[in-house]
């Protein structure tokens, strides 16, 4: 918001020379709503996205045996960076505004595909009668 009266369309207005005739054109002024709106949820997706990377730290640390975690979060760093590189790469090849739907119709199935892994994990494991770590108690930890 402190940036948005340097934008080109915002520059004060300059002396009229006298040849040349006077053009009104309108100025943008933007909406203080708009602008809070679209930086209060800009925060609030990372605050999200923060979130998330705590819970799968949470899962991290409670479910993968400790011999294990150093290979399990380098598989996992790995397929996160294939992925975002797929993902860079769909934006250079679907890069035109227009094209921007299918973008995030990827991303809305992705997000889909991921959500039905963690169901069928989560309902394998309450099938499976395994102690949820949401129900250890807490003097159990140690």
């Amino acid at each position: 918001m402190v940036l948005w009266p340097l934008s080109p369309k915002h520059t004060a207005p300059t002396a009229p020379a006298r040849d040349v005739p006077q053009i009104k054109t309108p100025t943008l002024s933007p909406h203080i709503l708009t602008s809070v709106a679209l930086f209060s949820l800009l925060s609030l997706t990372r605050i999200g996205h923060w979130m998330f990377d705590l819970m799968i730290q949470e899962l991290e640390q409670v479910e993968i045996p400790p011999s294990q975690r150093s290979t399990f979060a380098g598989t996992e760093q790995s397929f996160r960076a294939f992925f975002q590189l797929s993902h860079w790469g769909a934006t250079v090849i679907w890069n035109r505004p227009e094209d921007f739907k299918w973008l995030a119709l990827g991303s809305l199935v992705v997000l889909g595909i991921g959500v039905s892994v963690f169901a069928v994990w989560s309902k394998k494991e309450m099938m499976n009668g395994k102690v949820r770590y949401e129900e250890i108690a807490l003097d159990d930890v140690g």
